[in-house]
Protein backbone atom coordinates (compact mmCIF):
# COMPACT_ATOMS: atom_id res chain seq x y z
CA UNK A 1 0.00 0.00 0.00
CA UNK A 2 1.59 3.26 -0.71
CA UNK A 3 -0.09 6.96 -0.82
CA UNK A 4 0.33 8.58 -4.46
CA UNK A 5 -0.94 12.02 -5.28
CA UNK A 6 -3.99 12.39 -6.48
CA UNK A 7 -4.58 13.70 -9.61
CA UNK A 8 -7.50 15.79 -11.68
CA UNK A 9 -9.34 18.44 -9.44
CA UNK A 10 -11.55 19.33 -11.92
CA UNK A 11 -15.18 18.92 -10.38
CA UNK A 12 -13.72 18.10 -6.96
CA UNK A 13 -15.19 19.47 -3.67
CA UNK A 14 -13.20 22.65 -2.18
CA UNK A 15 -12.08 19.99 0.43
CA UNK A 16 -11.17 17.33 -1.71
CA UNK A 17 -9.24 19.82 -4.13
CA UNK A 18 -7.53 20.91 -0.55
CA UNK A 19 -6.20 17.91 -0.03
CA UNK A 20 -5.15 17.15 -3.96
CA UNK A 21 -3.09 20.07 -3.54
CA UNK A 22 -1.46 18.75 -0.65
CA UNK A 23 -1.24 15.46 -1.64
CA UNK A 24 1.06 16.63 -4.20
CA UNK A 25 3.72 18.66 -2.14
CA UNK A 26 6.61 17.50 -0.56
CA UNK A 27 5.68 15.38 2.36
CA UNK A 28 6.64 17.29 5.97
CA UNK A 29 7.83 14.89 8.20
CA UNK A 30 8.12 17.01 11.15
CA UNK A 31 8.78 14.96 14.08
CA UNK A 32 7.80 11.83 13.22
CA UNK A 33 9.36 8.85 13.52
CA UNK A 34 10.91 9.43 10.17
CA UNK A 35 12.74 12.68 11.52
CA UNK A 36 15.40 12.31 9.09
CA UNK A 37 13.77 11.58 6.26
CA UNK A 38 14.46 14.72 3.31
CA UNK A 39 12.85 13.80 0.04
CA UNK A 40 14.81 14.24 -2.99
CA UNK A 41 13.43 17.30 -5.51
CA UNK A 42 10.90 15.75 -7.96
CA UNK A 43 10.56 12.31 -6.42
CA UNK A 44 9.17 9.70 -8.39
CA UNK A 45 7.37 6.75 -6.67
CA UNK A 46 5.31 6.41 -3.59
CA UNK A 47 6.10 9.08 -0.68
CA UNK A 48 5.32 6.65 2.12
CA UNK A 49 4.97 2.82 1.99
CA UNK A 50 3.04 0.47 4.07
CA UNK A 51 4.41 -3.25 4.54
CA UNK A 52 1.52 -5.69 5.58
CA UNK A 53 2.98 -9.14 7.68
CA UNK A 54 5.85 -9.46 5.55
CA UNK A 55 7.94 -12.55 4.72
CA UNK A 56 11.45 -11.69 4.99
CA UNK A 57 14.90 -13.04 6.17
CA UNK A 58 17.73 -10.74 7.30
CA UNK A 59 19.90 -13.37 6.34
CA UNK A 60 20.27 -16.58 4.04
CA UNK A 61 21.38 -18.66 6.86
CA UNK A 62 18.45 -17.92 8.70
CA UNK A 63 16.44 -20.48 6.07
CA UNK A 64 16.71 -24.36 7.58
CA UNK A 65 15.37 -27.57 6.25
CA UNK A 66 13.40 -27.26 9.43
CA UNK A 67 12.13 -23.48 8.00
CA UNK A 68 11.09 -25.33 3.87
CA UNK A 69 9.06 -28.56 6.33
CA UNK A 70 7.00 -25.74 8.69
CA UNK A 71 5.99 -24.31 5.48
CA UNK A 72 4.69 -26.90 3.61
CA UNK A 73 2.78 -28.01 6.75
CA UNK A 74 1.24 -24.88 7.51
CA UNK A 75 0.08 -23.60 3.77
CA UNK A 76 -3.54 -24.58 4.48
CA UNK A 77 -3.38 -23.18 7.49
CA UNK A 78 -2.56 -19.62 5.73
CA UNK A 79 -5.98 -20.17 3.75
CA UNK A 80 -8.25 -21.67 6.81
CA UNK A 81 -7.24 -18.29 8.64
CA UNK A 82 -8.42 -15.99 5.31
CA UNK A 83 -11.70 -17.81 4.85
CA UNK A 84 -12.12 -17.72 8.76
CA UNK A 85 -11.90 -14.33 8.99
CA UNK A 86 -13.38 -13.29 5.39
CA UNK A 87 -16.76 -15.26 5.93
CA UNK A 88 -19.68 -13.41 6.10
CA UNK A 89 -21.23 -16.32 8.78
CA UNK A 90 -19.16 -18.73 10.86
CA UNK A 91 -18.04 -21.71 8.85
CA UNK A 92 -18.04 -25.21 11.02
CA UNK A 93 -14.41 -25.83 11.25
CA UNK A 94 -14.54 -29.39 9.37
CA UNK A 95 -15.69 -27.44 5.82
CA UNK A 96 -13.59 -24.68 6.34
CA UNK A 97 -11.05 -27.11 6.62
CA UNK A 98 -11.91 -28.59 3.62
CA UNK A 99 -12.32 -25.54 1.55
CA UNK A 100 -8.91 -24.58 2.46
CA UNK A 101 -7.34 -27.78 1.34
CA UNK A 102 -9.23 -27.07 -2.05
CA UNK A 103 -7.90 -23.94 -2.52
CA UNK A 104 -4.30 -25.19 -1.15
CA UNK A 105 -4.30 -27.87 -3.79
CA UNK A 106 -5.83 -24.71 -6.69
CA UNK A 107 -2.10 -23.10 -6.14
CA UNK A 108 -0.29 -26.49 -6.12
CA UNK A 109 3.23 -27.30 -5.67
CA UNK A 110 4.52 -24.86 -8.18
CA UNK A 111 2.97 -22.22 -6.76
CA UNK A 112 4.41 -22.85 -3.15
CA UNK A 113 7.84 -23.32 -4.76
CA UNK A 114 7.06 -19.65 -6.27
CA UNK A 115 6.07 -18.38 -2.82
CA UNK A 116 8.93 -20.13 -0.81
CA UNK A 117 11.99 -19.28 -3.82
CA UNK A 118 11.01 -15.85 -3.34
CA UNK A 119 10.83 -15.94 0.66
CA UNK A 120 14.76 -17.64 0.22
CA UNK A 121 15.89 -14.30 -2.11
CA UNK A 122 14.82 -11.71 0.89
CA UNK A 123 17.83 -11.55 2.31
CA UNK A 124 19.35 -9.96 -0.83
CA UNK A 125 16.78 -7.31 -1.38
CA UNK A 126 18.71 -4.00 -1.37
CA UNK A 127 17.12 -2.50 1.94
CA UNK A 128 18.91 0.60 1.53
CA UNK A 129 17.38 1.64 -1.47
CA UNK A 130 14.35 1.97 -0.35
CA UNK A 131 14.83 6.11 0.42
CA UNK A 132 10.81 6.73 1.97
CA UNK A 133 9.36 6.11 4.91
CA UNK A 134 8.23 2.67 5.51
CA UNK A 135 5.57 1.59 7.67
CA UNK A 136 5.69 -2.16 8.47
CA UNK A 137 2.37 -3.68 10.35
CA UNK A 138 2.31 -6.74 11.42
CA UNK A 139 0.57 -8.98 14.21
CA UNK A 140 2.21 -10.54 17.01
CA UNK A 141 0.55 -13.80 16.81
CA UNK A 142 1.43 -14.26 13.18
CA UNK A 143 2.42 -17.95 12.99
CA UNK A 144 3.08 -17.87 8.83
CA UNK A 145 5.58 -14.44 8.65
CA UNK A 146 7.23 -13.78 12.02
CA UNK A 147 6.48 -10.80 14.44
CA UNK A 148 10.02 -10.71 15.00
CA UNK A 149 10.92 -10.73 11.04
CA UNK A 150 9.19 -7.61 10.44
CA UNK A 151 10.60 -5.54 13.45
CA UNK A 152 14.50 -6.85 11.92
CA UNK A 153 13.15 -5.36 8.27
CA UNK A 154 11.76 -2.34 10.02
CA UNK A 155 15.08 -2.06 11.83
CA UNK A 156 17.21 -2.50 8.51
CA UNK A 157 15.01 -0.10 6.79
CA UNK A 158 16.46 3.81 6.24
CA UNK A 159 13.49 5.03 7.19
CA UNK A 160 11.59 2.01 8.79
CA UNK A 161 9.28 1.59 11.67
CA UNK A 162 7.22 -1.64 12.49
CA UNK A 163 4.15 -2.13 14.37
CA UNK A 164 2.73 -5.54 15.89
CA UNK A 165 -0.72 -5.14 16.70
CA UNK A 166 -1.63 -7.17 19.85
CA UNK A 167 -3.90 -10.57 19.28
CA UNK A 168 -3.66 -10.71 16.27
CA UNK A 169 -2.44 -13.19 13.08
CA UNK A 170 -1.41 -12.66 9.60
CA UNK A 171 -4.39 -10.36 7.98
CA UNK A 172 -4.32 -7.89 10.73
CA UNK A 173 -6.12 -5.28 7.80
CA UNK A 174 -8.91 -7.66 8.40
CA UNK A 175 -8.36 -8.76 11.89
CA UNK A 176 -7.78 -5.50 13.45
CA UNK A 177 -9.22 -3.20 11.01
CA UNK A 178 -9.85 -0.47 13.04
CA UNK A 179 -6.20 -0.46 14.87
CA UNK A 180 -4.68 -1.19 10.88
CA UNK A 181 -6.45 1.92 9.70
CA UNK A 182 -5.18 4.18 12.56
CA UNK A 183 -1.85 3.48 12.26
CA UNK A 184 -1.44 3.84 8.78
CA UNK A 185 -3.64 7.35 9.25
CA UNK A 186 -1.11 8.13 11.49
CA UNK A 187 2.08 7.67 8.67
CA UNK A 188 -0.23 9.55 6.29
CA UNK A 189 -0.64 12.57 9.08
CA UNK A 190 2.73 12.53 9.82
CA UNK A 191 3.60 13.03 5.95
CA UNK A 192 1.19 15.40 4.84
CA UNK A 193 -0.50 17.04 7.81
CA UNK A 194 -2.23 19.49 6.15
CA UNK A 195 -4.50 17.08 4.11
CA UNK A 196 -5.23 14.94 7.25
CA UNK A 197 -5.29 17.46 10.32
CA UNK A 198 -9.19 17.63 11.92
CA UNK A 199 -9.98 20.56 9.67
CA UNK A 200 -9.75 18.61 6.23
CA UNK A 201 -11.59 15.87 7.86
CA UNK A 202 -15.52 15.47 6.90
CA UNK A 203 -17.68 16.31 9.72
Amino acid sequence: MAATPASGSAGRSPRCRAASTCLSRTPSPRCSPWSTYRPPIRRRGPHAVVLVSPFHRRRPEDFHWDTAHHYLSVFQDVFDEALRLSSTRPLPADIRREMALVVRDGVGPYGWLRFYESYLRSPFVDLAGLDTPVLVVAGDGDRFAPPEDAEELAAALPHGRAVLLPDCGHFPMTERAGAFARVVHELLAEQWPAAFSPSTRAS
